[in-house]
């Protein structure tokens, strides 16, 4: 049972990070944080050209050559090799050559980039990964605050088109729905209300809410009164993940997503006991937002949880069209709202309010980030005091789980494959896609915000290059984790036996890998799709992935794929698939379910495809509307399938229709 839970456990953070944050999937994706190699080269006078015999790329500067191949650090100055690799490979997109922005410095100079004046290089470098984001998702506009609490310096920018149709440009007072970033909000009230003695974040929160309940999972014992709101701003609570019914809506917002919340969750099952494992849970966030509207005397949880943010945050800190509610007044701000296909949708409404209702502009975001990097104060106003914000900010030391994020109360501890670590928050909706991170040592942070579903990735992708980009133009260094792998590493032999160790299915936050033992090497294959790579094993024990460190690393009696060469990404786990073979009961009830609402509400959330995997395995494919649809394995027991943690209760209709519920909505099988 133990494995089990901690199985579903791995699974049920993929699915619920797919509605919440895109972290993880950036850092996986990884890639383009770059800039034109050969716009990069002509911008100073050289010329880039293509050796097509040799798979190279000859870049020419006055009496240097510089040659590069793809997918390598390794380059050459005149025909020898350098002794400082690139940071990154350069990379092929749609027939272009890449390079990254720490890469583009290090090589040509700061005069490639740089502006006069305090961050001069970071702006202008904003300026062309802005370009290359918004040209390589094909996103219509981008807005970006940076700042340095040391100095007091901000600067705001926008980039392409809050409303394409008009020629509306995003600048620093456009509106972007900000979607999960809003939870360090939400903690900055739960915690505000914990200085003035009205509440406490150890104390169960049905000493606040009696009424709260939920339905202890077939799978484990539990207790839903053991809960505190310092387990739910850590996302260790236990809490049922989510709910699909109202999260998003069109023509106005629908506050029973929150009002009803409590009724949902006393119907719905613990994910697992509380305080055992971090697990992101969006539920859990509303109900922090219900609780400081009790706390603070109101009987509409929507409206009171609203007013309350207004007097005791925003107001103060004269971010005057901040709110958690999107209202009236707004809209001639708001950027608008663009699909898959760069065609624009109707104005869309967040209802989940403290999970990741926001909306904000990227001058606002600025004075927050001022807010929080000072401490809790800004020009003599206080919102909270230094030791809480301290204490919000430190990373919890979770030791009965390795997630893909560490946690501290409302903001995210995150390592990127280069042992890049940051504080800030993550936040995805359907079409804004937003990214607010800190380097805490320098005083820096950085906001960016998108409007396309394509830009699922984007935010998160162009803020680390800011922020990168901004540390090193201020400290002369960019701080990483130290690397563990030997530069020197060649590849080895290695027995069949000894690769068996690492055979298995593995999850990552997109797909499911399988993973077998070759002569003398592994193999990779992205089951469901005809991908398959070859993994070599290292001398310094690591794997190559394509130009990538791969690492197999035990923990608590499991198998896990870590990234980089800090060896500190970790992006899955194996999985013990012995119940998650097809059978009879689950053959019946294969096919494609479509999400059902009621008219006026929307989902991220498209449908779900149960079908039979190359392995027989019994899986679940869940499509989203800003393009993913990562694969999941199903598990069966005693009697029920279970989509991560929750049962699955299929059920046919007297017209011989199947559906099921699932996070409070209704999916219903179409004939294919």
């Amino acid at each position: 049972m133990k494995n089990f839970i901690k199985k579903a456990v791995a699974l049920i953070i993929v699915l619920s990070m797919t509605l919440a944050s895109v972290t993880a999937f950036a850092a996986e994706a990884g890639a383009p944080e770059y800039l034109s190699l050969r716009d990069v080269v002509e911008g100073i006078g050289g010329t880039a050209e293509w050796d097509s015999e040799s798979a190279l790329i000859v870049i020419t500067l006055g009496e240097l050559t510089l040659t590069f191949s793809m997918s390598s650090d390794i380059f050459y100055l005149n025909g020898e090799v350098f002794e400082q690799p690139l940071s990154s490979s350069i990379i092929n997109n749609n027939d272009r050559a890449y390079i990254s922005v720490a890469d583009a410095v290090f090589l040509f100079g700061a005069q490639v980039l740089a502006e006069e004046g305090e961050f001069g290089t970071t702006i202008a470098t904003t300026g062309a990964v802005a370009a290359q984001i918004m040209e390589i998702f094909s996103i219509p506009g981008m807005t970006v605050a940076i700042v340095d609490a040391e100095t007091g310096f901000t600067w705001v920018g926008g980039f392409g088109y809050a409303d394409t149709s008009t020629g509306r440009p995003v600048d620093g007072d456009t509106l972007f729905q900000i979607a999960s970033t809003s939870k360090p909000m939400t903690a900055v009230a739960v915690m505000q209300l914990a200085e003035r003695g009205l509440l406490d974040i150890d104390a169960p929160i049905t000493n606040f809410i009696p009424e709260f309940s939920q339905l202890i999972s077939p799978l484990h014992d539990g207790d839903y009164s053991e809960i505190t709101a310092r387990m739910l701003l850590s996302n260790t609570s236990g809490i049922t993940v989510d709910r699909l019914h109202g999260w998003a809506s069109i023509g106005g917002h629908y506050p029973g997503a929150v009002n009803d919340m409590l009724a949902y969750l006393a119907e719905s099952y613990m994910a697992i006991p509380a305080d055992t494992a971090f697990i992101y849970a969006n539920a859990g966030w509303t109900l922090l937002g219900i609780l400081v509207a009790r706390v603070a005397g109101h009987d509409d949880y929507f409206e009171g949880f609203a007013a309350h943010a207004n007097e005791n945050i925003f107001a103060p800190l004269g971010m005057n069209r901040t709110s958690f509610i999107q209202t009236e007044d707004m809209l001639p701000y708001l950027a608008m709202f663009y699909n898959l296909e760069g065609v624009q949708d109707p104005i869309h409404f967040t209802n989940v309010l403290g999970a990741g209702s926001v909306v904000s502009s990227a001058n606002e975001m600025a004075t927050f980030m001022h807010m929080i990097l000072n401490r809790g104060t800004l020009n003599g106003v206080q919102i909270l005091s230094e030791a809480t914000v301290n204490q919000m900010l430190q990373q919890h030391d979770f030791d009965f789980s390795v997630a893909p994020m560490a946690y501290g109360l409302g903001f995210m501890h995150s390592t990127g494959a280069d042992g890049f670590q940051s504080v800030g928050h993550g936040g995805t909706l359907i079409h804004h896609h937003t990214f607010m991170e800190f380097n805490l040592e320098s005083g820096i942070g950085v906001f960016v915000s998108v409007n396309s579903a394509t830009g699922l990735a984007a935010a998160a992708i162009a803020g680390n290059a800011i922020l990168q980009t901004a540390i090193v133009e201020k400290t002369g260094d960019l701080p990483l984790l130290p690397s563990v792998a030997d530069a020197d590493a060649t590849p080895i032999e290695k027995t069949q036996e000894e690769l068996a160790a690492f055979e298995g299915v593995f999850s990552t936050p997109q797909e499911m890998w399988h993973i077998t033992a070759a002569e003398g090497y592994l193999t990779l294959h992205v089951l469901g799709t005809e991908v398959t790579l070859e993994v070599v094993p290292l001398s310094d024990g690591s794997f190559d992935l394509q130009g990538q460190r791969l690492w197999f690393v035990e923990y608590d009696g499991e198998l896990l794929v870590v990234l980089g060469e800090a060896k500190a990404l970790t992006l899955g786990a194996r999985l013990d698939i012995s119940n998650s073979m097809a059978n009879e009961t689950f053959e019946e009830w294969m096919g494609t379910y479509y999400l059902y609402l009621p008219e006026g509400l929307a989902s991220a959330v498209l449908r779900h495809r149960f079908f039979v995997n190359e392995l027989g395995m019994a899986v679940v494919q869940n499509y989203h509307r800003h393009g993913l649809s990562p694969i999941s394995a199903l598990t069966y027991y005693e009697g029920s399938w279970f989509m991560s943690i929750f049962p699955i209760n299929f059920e046919l209709d007297e017209d011989g229709v199947a559906s099921y519920q699932w996070f409070g909505s209704r999916f219903v099988r179409v004939a294919e």
